[in-house]
């Protein structure tokens, strides 16, 4: 339904999730780098980044904001339906652990791009959609720019063709 709903056009461009648990020890340590290196350097122009789920309106001391982000918290299933219909990605910026890597493929179903660090790719045969970046600001801002200029998202028949090489989908 999502992927239907994507391909009306009602891409919201610029706009990225991050999605998660802030409950959980390495997303919260993920998310964390990355808000505290938008912070320090900044957006790419027009990036809009919400941030969703179980206690991350607490990732930022209180009265802290960054330009072009928004805590949003948890989220009911209508409104992240919606979310993930508009954005331009999802973004994945793990080094630890593997939290999030349950998402990804889902995302390539949804035809939902992905930006994922390097540390979760080792642990999957990466789903159409994915594009893997280095734990560097710039590869991240560069990343989303591409996205937001190309607005690509993984075609359900590249889904499937991943698909069919799983073992356990």
């Amino acid at each position: 339904a999502i992927r239907e709903r994507r391909s009306q056009g009602n891409i919201d461009p610029g706009l990225f999730l991050l999605l998660g648990t802030a409950d959980h020890t390495t997303t919260a340590q993920a998310f964390r780098w990355f808000l505290q290196q938008a912070a320090d350097q900044g957006l790419p122009g027009g990036a809009r980044i919400l941030v969703c789920g179980s206690g991350t309106t607490s990732l930022l001391p209180d009265g802290t904001a960054i330009p072009g982000v928004e805590l949003r918290g948890w989220v009911e299933q209508t409104e992240l339906d919606d979310l993930l219909c508009r954005a331009q990605a999802v973004l994945v910026p793990h080094t630890v652990g593997f939290g999030a890597i349950t998402r990804v493929s889902e995302m390539s179903l949804a035809g939902i791009p992905v930006i994922m660090s390097q540390h979760p790719a080792y642990a999957m045969d990466l789903p159409p959609g994915v594009i893997t970046v280095e734990d560097h600001w710039q590869p991240w801002t560069r990343a989303m720019r591409d996205l937001m200029q190309a607005g690509q998202s993984p075609t359900l028949e590249a889904y499937q063709k991943w698909e069919s090489r799983q073992v356990n989908t």
